[in-house]
């Protein structure tokens, strides 16, 4: 509803991962954010969420996580997002409770992120500070930045990103990719991404949305 929001039960994005999660220019490939920098943008079991109209640019988001399943305790997630012209940009608080223990999860985290786009040009950026991975003591900072330009039906894009954890070395992360779109339903794109003292490969691919 235009006038009262809209509101959501079941497996779904959390709003962390709705405002922060949503500026990855190589997002769901080999570049992807969570993937080489090591962001923890989550999709959540028994979210019950709630996301208010758009109120001249900005609106609000909020979820919790119910009980009900092995992997998910009491949890939430809030965000607001603020957007106007070529500009927007969100902050977002989680706390994953239960959820983190164990795993590779941090247990509470906040974030922001923004991105501005200028005719064909395009730059973002993306800071996100974790606490307590896995339920323990160690902490996080993370960050990116990236541009993209656009030129016919192709788009040059790259990021630069980095991860510091607690008790080990900071992790420098960079990709680069080309992306051709033949129509506007279908693209080609061609990526290489490195992750320092971890990993690197390319990928080469073809996306078609029915």
């Amino acid at each position: 509803s235009d006038t009262w929001g809209t509101a959501l039960i079941g497996r779904h994005d959390t709003p962390y991962k709705m405002s922060v999660g949503s500026y990855d220019y190589f997002g769901d490939q080999i570049g992807d954010f969570n993937g080489t920098v090591g962001f923890q943008d989550v999709r959540a079991q028994n979210a019950v969420a709630y996301v208010s109209p758009n109120w001249g640019g900005f609106n609000l988001a909020g979820a919790i996580v119910a009980p009900g399943t092995d992997d998910a305790s009491e949890a939430y997630s809030i965000a607001g997002n603020f957007g106007i012209g070529g500009f927007k940009a969100s902050v977002a608080y989680e706390d994953l409770g239960d959820i983190a223990l164990g795993s590779s999860l941090a247990e509470k985290k906040w974030g922001i992120a923004g991105d501005y786009s200028m005719g064909a040009w395009g730059i973002m950026g993306r800071y996100d500070s974790l606490s307590d991975i896995g339920g323990g003591n160690t902490d996080a900072d993370l960050w990116q930045v990236g541009g993209k330009f656009g030129f016919g039906n192709n788009v040059v894009k790259a990021m630069w990103g980095q991860n510091d954890t607690d008790g080990a070395s900071s992790r420098d992360t960079w990709s680069i990719g080309l992306d051709h779109n033949f129509t506007k339903r279908t693209q080609a794109y061609i990526q290489y991404a490195d992750v320092e003292k971890s990993w690197d490969g390319w990928s080469i691919g073809m996306v078609h949305k029915f």
